[in-house]
């Protein structure tokens, strides 16, 4: 599962700023290995700031080696996620779904999940069309991502999709 995208080194050793795409910023400091270019690397350390995290792992001890990694995306296995309960998914588990609104109508369908601090943002796609919407509670009253469909209220949505 993606986690994250890499953007630049940070300071001289090794260390780099990993822009969260797939993970709440809060929960990686749990993380005790990831994944980069299909190699698995342990973490000496991550800190954490508003917007970003700085990832420290074993292995990469210098600035050259950050440096071909720029915009390469950072993963962790299946099996470090924690499992899910029976309403939660995972945010890039949206993408390609269809949104319906609770009438049944058709609005789009989820083509990127941005995220933005502690909010993330959904953009759906209706022909050359783009709509933008908060990922909120309120919002979005069901995902079913089997069947790959999100029901969102209709009145909410539109009263804030841009």
């Amino acid at each position: 599962m993606e986690i994250g995208v890499i953007t630049k080194p940070q300071a001289l050793k090794g260390q780099f700023r990993v822009k969260p795409t797939g993970m709440n910023l809060l929960d990686m400091k749990e993380l005790r290995s990831v994944i980069i270019n299909n190699k698995e690397y342990d973490i000496e350390k991550i800190v954490l700031r508003d917007t970003f995290a700085i990832f420290k792992v074993v292995g990469i001890d210098d600035i050259s080696q950050v440096e071909v990694l720029r915009n390469r995306p950072i993963s962790i296995s299946d099996e470090d996620t924690e499992e899910l309960q029976e309403d939660e998914y995972y945010i890039d588990d949206l993408i390609g779904s269809k949104v319906v609104d609770d009438l049944g109508v058709e609005l789009g369908v989820v083509s990127d999940v941005s995220k933005f601090g502690s909010a993330s943002v959904i953009t759906i796609t209706n022909g050359d069309k783009e709509i933008l919407f908060p990922h909120a509670r309120n919002v979005i009253k069901n995902v079913d991502t089997d069947s790959k469909i999100v029901v969102v209220d209709r009145k909410i949505f539109e009263e804030i999709a841009l």
